[in-house]
């Protein structure tokens, strides 16, 4: 488009649809990425990693986003953005601050600040402000055995049984 006849409205829509691609992009990788972790496991993931080179977080990023928010979940009003920084956070937190943004007042900083508050909230309730080192270990055993996909978890059964709770070879 012609620089110099374009409208500014019509600039700002083509931001508005660029920034929905973006979005739509997102949620398109994420779930493309647990497609192929559910087939392929690591070797689809760490492809995914080497793809994303340039900021190998952002696999984990969208994997995690769209296991936390499935499809029927999503809200396309919403950016990604603000699904991500709630991906840790239990279903009812989540959607209680998803409702803030609903309203259209809420920045993505008032987001990220709002989920770190519920995550600091719940590790003190727990007693997590000291953590204790084998329960950080359990914790984080625990919800990586829940993202994992069922084959995957047949895996490691087995190979919990084959060494007697010892130590698996990666």
């Amino acid at each position: 488009m012609d620089l110099v006849t374009q409208s500014f409205d019509d600039w700002q829509a083509e931001g508005v649809r660029l920034r929905d691609q973006v979005a739509q992009t997102e949620w398109e990788i994420g779930d493309w990425l647990n497609r192929g972790t559910s087939l392929w496991d690591a070797k689809a993931f760490d492809r995914a990693k080497e793809m994303f080179a340039r900021d190998r977080r952002k696999p984990t990023i969208y994997r995690e986003t769209c296991l936390a928010f499935p499809p029927e979940r999503r809200d396309l009003t919403i950016g990604f953005d603000h699904y991500a920084e709630l991906r840790k956070l239990p279903a009812p937190e989540a959607e209680r601050i998803l409702g803030h943004v609903r309203t259209g007042v809420q920045t993505i900083e008032m987001t990220k600040g709002e989920a770190k508050n519920v995550l600091n909230a719940r590790q003190s309730d727990m007693g997590m402000d000291d953590p204790d080192p084998d329960d950080t270990a359990y914790r984080g055993i625990a919800q990586a055995w829940n993202r994992a996909p069922r084959h995957v978890r047949e895996m490691f059964r087995i190979q919990i049984e084959e060494t007697g709770l010892g130590v698996i070879d990666l």
